[in-house]
This record gives C-alpha cells, structure tokens and sequence, in this order.
C-alpha cells in the first residue's frame, strides 16, 4: 500500500526547466479534499476552505484516477493524517489504481521556501490562461495573461461547465503551447481533464492551487500568513521582479 514515503519530491526547478524547454505536461494534485470527495467519509460537508464534497464530483474525480493519462498526479501527504486508517491506500489497492504519485505540496513548498519567482517568470514568458478566483485577478494581470476565467470562491464544482467552456475558449484564442494555470480547489483536475481532452500536448494544464495569494496580500493559508508577516520584503521584491517584464 501507499506510504508517505513513497511520494516522489519534484523540485518546482525541474518544472521550470521544463517550460522553458517547451516540454508539455500536466499536473493534478489529490489532497485531502478530493479523497473526501470520493470516499464521501468525512463528518463535515465541505474542507477549510468550504469547498463541498458532493459525490458526482467524487465520482468525476475517481473515474479520472482509472484513466490512461500520463499527468503528474500529486497526492496530499496531510492526507494520511486526515483521513485515518489507511482509508486513501486500501482504496487505492482495492480499485487496482497504481501511479507514480508526486508529492502535491510541490508549489506550497516553493512558496514557503521563497523560491517561486524562476516559475512565475517562466510563466510570463508562455502564452498564459489564467483560471482563479477574482481575489487573484492582479497577480494575472502581474504574470502577463492573455485571459482570465473567474471561478466561484467556493464551490467551484457548481459552475465547472461554464468554466471549461470559458477556459477552452479562450485556450482556441491563445498562441501554442499555452500554460493554463488553474486555481479552483477540489475540481480543478476535471479542467485539466477537459483541457487535454482538447488540446492534447499543445497547453500545459497546471492545478497550482493557492500560491498566488500572497502576491495580492491575502492570506487564507498558514504559509500565506508567515510570507505576508515576516517576509513583505520578499513578497515586495517578487512582484517588482514581476512587474519588470516586457
């Protein structure tokens, strides 16, 4: 069975290598909130960020999970802790579902280690699909986007067609290869899904999450709270470094 130790660490460098290179892929990050969705095992109805686990999206995540997709899957290592029992591993080994699971915190840890700003400007330098909340609307603007799809704040499954077909939209009107960066919470695999579904190895489907927060002074992480109180130079420095892009 899965043990934490079994997650592979991917440095965000190697990502940012990648890009720069022009070498496509896709990452889908399993956290906590996903596994709820599809165990439908916790006493709460929705995660910290009130994201619902409704089952259809449970049931949308879990057919993803049997796929032949190559993507980095990321699995959540708080996982273990949240959701006891091996519950994640035995269902895992049950349903026969064998990846090459990374470690999902990739981009929260590079955050954390203030090593973000080689990846953002890596972003900058690709045609660039933003997916997000609107609290996060100038750090698109900061990473150069040529569009921006507003998702709900919470519960975001609730408007994924409107999203995808937005998304997918304006993925026909940008340059390829692309970079769509998505941050929607618990769905967000299901538009990298529809992404690749679409386009194939010509955009680069990113379930960044909630690394760009800091960049417009919102703290709704742990992590957010420590870069915005003891680092605001840092946090300063990244978007100036941003902002001079051409």
């Amino acid at each position: 069975m899965l043990k934490r130790e079994d997650l592979r660490i991917v440095p965000l460098s190697d990502y940012t290598e990648k890009i720069e290179k022009g070498e496509v892929f896709s990452v889908v990050r399993y956290g906590d909130g996903e596994w709820f969705s599809i165990l439908q095992c916790s006493r709460r109805p929705c995660n910290s960020d009130h994201h619902r686990y409704y089952k259809a999206l449970g049931e949308e995540l879990a057919v993803l999970l049997h796929g032949p997709q190559k993507y980095d899957f990321g699995f959540g290592p708080v996982t273990f802790k949240s959701i006891g029992g091996n519950r994640v591993p035995k269902y895992l080994a049950e349903q026969k579902i064998e990846r090459d699971w990374i470690c999902a915190s990739i981009f929260a840890r590079a955050a954390i280690q203030r090593k973000v700003l080689p990846f953002l400007q890596a972003l900058q330098k690709k045609p660039l699909v933003f997916v997000g909340p609107d609290r996060i609307r100038p750090a698109a603007k900061l990473l150069k986007a040529t569009h921006f799809v507003p998702v709900p704040l919470v519960n975001a499954y609730t408007e994924l067609h409107r999203v995808a077909e937005q998304t997918l939209q304006a993925l026909e009107q940008t340059p390829k290869p692309a970079v769509c960066s998505i941050a929607m919470g618990i769905p967000a695999a299901l538009l990298v899904e529809k992404i690749h579904q679409r386009f194939g190895d010509e955009v680069w489907g990113l379930d960044i999450g909630s690394i760009y927060e800091p960049l417009v002074g919102v703290a709704v992480r742990a992590y957010h709270r420590e870069l915005l109180q003891k680092y605001p130079g840092y946090i300063r420095s990244l978007k100036e470094e941003l902002a001079k892009a051409p």
